[in-house]
């Protein structure tokens, strides 16, 4: 009840408070262009998308894209925002694995950020995985701003992570608003420390515009999902999230994004914060009154919010058909070409059955070696987990290095009959892929397979049982 009071009092208060904020700030003459009637929140951009921008007065001066138009805007104060908290709600599906990867974070002069591989993992949004969903996405992109740009239990935290991920079926490298989706959450000072945020600072940060630092990390996103300072206030102890329609929180500020932002801020470590602080103080303009990089709250008025609980199917999402990757599509084309080579010399094709057979076989095989990966990711984990618990003391660590160890070790046994079902499906399909095959070429008919199909099937083919 006292949610909708708040949320009344802020529509009817929204409108004229953001007027005279903008007015009480409209002297500010840092940016290049004029905004004239938009100062209402309400008009229409008049600059360029190439004019000059900053921070300088939190984006209010910004007079591009529809950075004018006040409606629809992002970030906003959760807090004042109607909210549906039915727990009929479609749940957030989530699936990152673990990635051991090189990271480089460019600092861009406006903000941090690290591009992320094709197979970095993502979300979807449903009542039931994999089979009735409304929404799938992929992650591409981190994004990092100090102080948040959104609110947490009404408080700006210190820092903000945003995950930014395009539509499953949008393969653009820069897809339009309504095809991006960004998971956010809040970092503030806590009792423990932030293992994304450290593995994202080791190796330094970039202080430069237009620098980037490089390093080899591991990166888990799964601490997004993890309890927060107080755990999450459910039996599950795993993070909720707000969903709600809103706008880049950066010029040209396009409108039609999916936010999905974590209700309560997660832990870190004063070190991790005060070193992403100075990053971003290094690119804050001297005459910035405050050190930062998080645009002002945008009206909340008329906006709805959508809480949603989570759910890890990371080792489902991790045996799904993966996204296109360039290295692997060229060596799958050059097997092809060399396969019509070797058909055209044997006479007729091979029977339609057998193709089919070899390509759920190529498919097995890689699902095989996704899996042996996450095994792999999961079960050290747990064993690191396990060797902890035999120096933590008893009380609120050890119940979290518990859980930590009982969530890994369930990932891993998972994992493991995975592979166990994949590998008895390789090896019972190679004979069967066999008896399909037909009448075998002669031995002076066969050639020997180029070194560049033997990479290819080496892609296809990571285990080896192929060969």
């Amino acid at each position: 009840m006292a949610r909708w009071c708040l949320a009344a009092f802020a529509f009817a208060l929204c409108t004229p408070a953001l007027g005279r904020q903008q007015q009480q700030r409209g002297g500010d003459a840092l940016f290049r262009g004029s905004r004239g009637a938009a100062a209402s929140g309400a008009g229409v951009c008049k600059g360029s998308a190439a004019d000059p921008w900053n921070y300088m007065d939190g984006g209010f001066s910004w007079n591009a894209g529809e950075c004018c138009m006040g409606g629809g805007q992002s970030p906003v104060n959760l807090t004042a925002v109607v909210g549906d908290e039915s727990p009929l709600n479609a749940k957030i599906f989530y699936g990152y694995p673990a990635l051991y990867q090189p990271v480089s974070m460019l600092n861009d002069g406006h903000m941090l950020s690290v591009e992320l591989g094709p197979h970095a993992g993502g979300f979807a949004v449903g009542s039931l995985y994999p089979d009735i969903l409304t929404s799938r996405w992929r992650v591409w992109k981190i994004a990092i701003h100090v102080p948040s740009e959104h609110t947490f239990q009404g408080v700006r935290a210190p820092l903000e992570l945003q995950l930014f991920h395009r539509r499953k079926s949008n393969k653009r490298e820069n897809p339009a608003p309504g095809d991006v989706a960004v998971v956010s959450v809040g970092y503030t000072y806590g009792g423990r420390r932030s293992k994304l945020l450290d593995s994202l600072k080791k190796g330094g940060l970039p202080l430069e515009p237009g620098s980037r630092q490089e390093s080899t990390q591991e990166l888990d996103f799964s601490e997004f999902f993890g309890p927060g300072l107080m755990g999450s206030g459910g039996g599950d102890r795993s993070g909720k999230f707000w969903q709600y329609e809103g706008s880049l929180t950066a010029p040209p500020c396009s409108r039609g994004v999916q936010w999905v932002v974590r209700h309560d801020a997660l832990p870190a470590s004063p070190d991790s914060l005060e070193a992403f602080k100075e990053a971003i103080a290094a690119l804050t303009p001297v005459a910035q009154a405050e050190v930062g990089n998080a645009r002002k709250l945008q009206s909340a008025c008329g906006r709805t919010l959508t809480l949603r609980s989570t759910s890890d199917v990371t080792p489902q999402m991790q045996l799904e058909p993966r996204a296109e990757d360039g290295g692997f599509q060229t060596a799958v084309a050059e097997a092809l070409a060399e396969q019509k080579k070797f058909a055209a010399a044997m006479g007729p094709e091979p029977p339609k059955l057998y193709k089919e057979c070899l390509d759920r076989l190529a498919r097995a095989a890689t699902d095989l070696g996704v899996a042996k990966s996450h095994q792999h990711n999961t079960c050290k984990a747990g064993a690191e987990a396990q060797a902890k618990l035999k120096t933590v003391q008893p009380g609120l660590s050890r119940v979290r290095v518990v859980e930590q160890y009982k969530g890994n070790m369930a990932k891993c046994e998972t994992a493991s009959a995975v592979i166990a079902s994949l590998a008895k499906e390789l090896s019972g399909g190679k004979a069967r892929c066999a008896s399909l095959k037909g009448e075998k070429p002669k031995a002076k008919d066969e050639q020997p397979m180029s070194g560049s199909v033997s990479g290819a099937l080496s892609a296809l083919d990571p285990s080896g049982l192929l060969r």
